[in-house]
């Protein structure tokens, strides 16, 4: 389930996945939506990110999430199982610098 202090929350193009990423853990909880009823069930146990992780935002195509974090100065990418929502990382250690307090992420 979602851990402590919850920063931001994301929802997948296809509106089948929502994840939360919680700065106190430094993960990200993810959880499938129900199509009827909105339900969240967790998708596995919380995935591991950089220090204080403030933003999460995901690709239009639904394949790859990026989260920001805030005291590691770097930028966290995983990418999205289409079948499940569990999130794996794109390259070893799956971190990239991102200069002193990244706060927010755009994706355009």
């Amino acid at each position: 389930g979602a851990r402590s202090g919850p920063t931001a929350i994301t929802i997948d193009p296809t509106a089948r996945f929502l994840y939360v990423t919680a700065a106190n853990d430094n993960t990200v909880s993810e959880f499938s939506i129900a199509p009827l009823t909105g339900q969240l069930t967790a998708v596995g146990s919380p995935v591991a990110t950089g220090a204080d992780p403030i933003d999460i935002k995901i690709d239009p195509s639904g394949h790859f999430a990026y989260v920001a974090n805030y005291t590691g100065n770097t930028v966290t990418e995983f990418t999205i199982d289409p079948t499940t929502g569990a999130l794996g990382a794109v390259l070893a250690g799956g971190t990239v610098s991102a200069g002193v307090g990244a706060t927010a992420l755009a994706i355009e």
